[in-house]
């Protein structure tokens, strides 16, 4: 067998097996597995390799026919939104206030929901952001064991609802007295699931999942989820979330969203950072920026 063929045998098992959810690791990678594509095609169209191009063209309108609505611009509904919600994952090792009060100044969000806050942290933010945004709610790391925490800014009064052990529901939940109407947001980090043989151990995953859609999924005020779900489009998870919530990104953001790792070196390669909304709220637009973390950020526009 040629080596072409070969390499083209290969990466078609793994595609097959990326759409299979046998391994969930190739499943997780699914969009890159279409990647090899386009360099195909170039290389096989100067060989006059017509069963190459001819592969490499089918394989790009599977991509195109899946994917390539996503990078289309999006429609923008001709209102001034209700309220901006800023969601990020800043990173537990992160301590620089100085970049985040940076990016809460280029944004200018109305929410602040955030994820991995640790306590270094959020003892400045809480200083600096105390005029803007008076209503504060840091849920304070209480030892070693226990992870950076998650932590919610408010224009607006809140009140804590539905309080739920973190280890228990990975969220915190609140009710915001916007002076249009009063929401629900749930600022979420569903801790990762471990692997073993290959499978993630999606027990965490489902039970903190599961319980959201128990508590908030027949919820007719308006509603927001947002946060690190550590769930992908091809996991079980977020198939559950999204029978009960819009997936905001898909509704108003530009191509594929991926928020995890970012590195230096490299652009982020899935997408596991979320804000979701039920049918009583609106979103008008997404984006996602970065910053000093691993995780690229959400900011959403949304309306009534």
């Amino acid at each position: 067998m040629s080596w072409p063929r070969f390499w083209l045998g290969l990466w078609l098992f793994g595609l097959g097996l990326s759409y299979s959810n046998v391994i969930d690791l190739l499943s997780v990678l699914q969009p890159w597995f279409f990647a090899p594509a386009l360099p195909l095609l170039l290389w096989a169209i100067p060989q006059r390799r017509r069963w190459l191009s001819v592969m490499a063209i089918f394989i790009g309108l599977i991509w195109l026919w899946l994917y390539a609505e996503r990078w289309l611009p999006q429609p923008r509904p001709d209102t001034t939104p209700a309220l901006r919600l800023l969601s990020w994952n800043v990173a537990g090792w992160n301590l620089n206030s100085v970049d985040i009060l940076r990016v809460i100044d280029d944004e200018q969000p109305d929410l602040i929901a955030l994820q991995e806050v640790d306590v270094g942290l959020g003892k400045p933010l809480q200083t600096a952001l105390a005029s803007k945004y008076p209503y504060v709610e840091f849920r304070p790391a209480s030892g070693a064991a226990q992870p950076a925490d998650l932590a919610l800014w408010s224009k607006w009064p809140f009140a804590l609802i539905h309080p739920c052990a973190y280890w228990q529901c990975y969220r915190r939940a609140y009710r915001v007295q916007h002076p249009q109407q009063p929401l629900i947001l749930v600022n979420v980090h569903i801790e990762h699931s471990p692997i073993r043989w290959l499978r993630f151990e999606r027990e965490r995953e489902e039970a903190a999942i599961g319980q959201m859609i128990a508590d908030f999924g027949q919820t007719t005020e308006p509603v927001l989820l947002a946060g690190d779900f550590n769930t992908v489009e091809q996991q079980a998870g977020y198939a559950a979330l999204n029978t009960v919530w819009g997936d905001s990104w898909h509704e108003r953001g530009v191509g594929m969203g991926f928020s995890w790792p970012q590195r230096s070196w490299h652009p982020p390669i899935v997408r596991i950072d979320y804000i979701w909304h039920n049918a009583a709220i609106r979103p008008i637009q997404l984006e996602t920026g970065a910053g000093v973390s691993d995780h690229r950020y959400l900011i959403g526009a949304f309306d009534f």
